[in-house]
């Protein structure tokens, strides 16, 4: 069963890096990168016009190369023949399309061509730090650096995915790991037994991030405590910057202490 896994995330996340890094490392898989696929065909110039283009050439490519259409389109089959990505294309092939979309729209097209032709989709999201993003997007070639004000309304405006990988604290070796039982999974037969469906399930279930998690819990835990102090922009600041580091010692050694506590104890005492 052919696998499309869509890999989302800011720019910055570190998709093209785990996503070559996946390639590299199992057979049978073809990775498509939006900015790889727009610099061959529009060059290394940042206009929205083009990007927008882009993303619909970038589909009809993902199209083409599953078989879905057939239509010919010059610049699209010139590529893919460059590549040799149907030369690629087996049965069990996992193709990885590498993207922002962060928006709903950018990705019903493919939801709706999956659902057509027996494909099974995977939505990944990378989730990191927006000051982490901007950081490692600035390191770029100049040519490859996308506007800052582009990257924070990305973020403002992205739907989350219901699977995802927390790249903060990771490498690229596990960061694959969690994306290869994301696969995994994405592929169990509709055969498959209730047990040996479950195993999986379980898998994955315990492949998330733990430290994502917590975060989660410790912005509601923050959400509780300013209701009584919410015209006290000191407090807010502090309790917040000490939610930072207790985040950051948690994912260090998750089992040493509990943050929720410590965040109450520390709130205590302003």
């Amino acid at each position: 069963m052919v696998v499309l896994a869509m890999i989302c995330g800011l720019p910055g996340s570190g998709k093209t890096t785990l996503c070559e890094f996946y390639k590299n490392n199992h057979q049978d898989v073809i990775h498509i990168c939006f900015d790889h696929l727009h610099k061959e065909l529009y060059g290394d110039s940042f206009v929205p016009e083009q990007w927008k283009q882009c993303r619909h050439d970038m589909f009809l490519l993902v199209e083409k190369i599953l078989g879905i259409n057939n239509l010919p389109n010059t610049k699209i089959d010139e590529y893919i023949s460059k590549y040799n990505f149907l030369e690629a294309m087996t049965e069990t092939t996992t193709v990885l399309v590498d993207d922002n979309f962060y928006y709903q729209s950018m990705r019903r097209s493919y939801k709706r061509s999956c659902a057509e032709n027996s494909c099974r989709l995977l939505i990944v999201e990378l989730l990191a730090p927006i000051q982490l993003c901007i950081s490692r997007n600035q390191q770029r070639a100049l040519h490859s650096v996308v506007p800052t004000d582009v990257i924070t309304s990305m973020q403002e405006k992205k739907c989350s995915s219901a699977s995802f990988i927390d790249v903060t604290n990771l490498s690229t070796e596990q960061a694959a790991q969690h994306l290869h039982t994301l696969i995994d999974m994405a592929t169990v037969p509709k055969t498959k037994t209730v047990d040996e469906y479950q195993r999986l399930q379980d898998k994955i279930e315990t492949s998330k991030n733990l430290t994502h998690q917590m975060d989660i819990l410790l912005r509601k835990r923050i959400g509780v405590l300013i209701q009584t102090r919410k015209h006290d922009p000191c407090f807010i600041k502090n309790v917040n910057a000490h939610k930072k580091k207790l985040l950051q010692q948690y994912s260090s050694d998750p089992n040493s202490f509990n943050p929720l506590h410590m965040l109450d104890l520390y709130a205590n005492e302003l």
